[in-house]
């Protein structure tokens, strides 16, 4: 059975498109597809990559998001709100 390849259109968000040939006859399982669809857009990196990225992502809403809605509250008036602590 030979199959027709086709170009599709991909691009990570903000960046232009890029043709690429796809293989409508592909019988791979859906999340092969969509890993491999994500590498080719670069959405994920190599495991060190992603848990580099994701560190970074606590690190940003522990010191710049977090206190930033804590200050919100005590602005709005809502001391425990802002001082609240997970278990």
């Amino acid at each position: 059975m030979s199959a027709t390849l086709g170009l599709g259109l991909v691009a990570p968000v903000g960046a232009a498109p890029r043709a690429v040939e796809v293989d409508p006859g592909t019988r791979a399982e859906p999340y092969d597809h969509f890993a491999a669809e994500a590498r080719l857009i670069g959405f994920v990196g190599s495991n060190a990559e992603n848990l580099a990225d994701s560190i970074a992502g606590e690190e940003q809403k522990a010191t710049v998001t977090y206190p930033a809605f804590a200050e919100q509250a005590r602005r709005d008036g809502c001391p425990e709100i802002a001082e609240h602590r997970p278990p």
